[in-house]
């Protein structure tokens, strides 16, 4: 069966989305019985509409999960997208020569953005201000850009430094 559905997929993408959709539409006709009246029409024509609606869009998921096994479910949801870079790397593994700028244009075009992530999360609430020191040594503060000594020597940062001010 699947043989049939692998060489003429457009085929059997239609044949399932005419039986899906008028199938449903013959299951809610059926259990509400047919429309005899306007009324009896107008009531029944929204969930008609969307059982019309529902065809395509289940026979592409029946499709892609036949075809294309549950990975290609994943692809059809949404689930994992891959940048240009991985996108080139995955084509070149089967072949397919294409140059990286030109995939980058085609990238963009189709607006395949990979999700961006979070950001930092930072602390909520207000910070405590720092205290004011009362008195001396309760605060010490030290610049490292500009370290010297009380000779006014600057303090030397590496080994290499040390030798110079011994």
């Amino acid at each position: 069966m699947f043989v049939a559905l692998e060489r003429h997929p457009v085929v059997a993408y239609l044949a399932l989305t005419f039986a899906i959709s008028w199938g449903g539409i013959l299951a809610i006709c059926l259990a509400a019985g047919i429309p005899g009246s306007g009324e009896a029409f107008e009531t029944l024509l929204v969930p008609v509409f969307l059982a019309m609606l529902a065809g395509p869009f289940l026979s592409a998921l029946i499709m892609s999960i036949v075809l294309g096994g549950w990975a290609e479910l994943v692809g059809f949801c949404g689930g994992s997208r891959f940048g240009y870079r991985r996108l080139h790397l995955l084509l070149a593994r089967e072949d397919v020569a294409i140059n990286h700028k030109k995939l980058y244009r085609i990238y963009k075009e189709e607006r395949l953005t990979v999700r961006k992530r979070g950001g930092r999360k930072r602390a909520l609430g207000t910070r405590r201000p720092m205290a004011i020191p009362q008195g001396r040594n309760q605060r010490w503060s030290l610049d490292f850009v500009s370290d010297v000594l009380n000779d006014g020597r600057p303090v030397p940062h590496s080994q290499r430094d040390r030798r110079f001010y011994a």
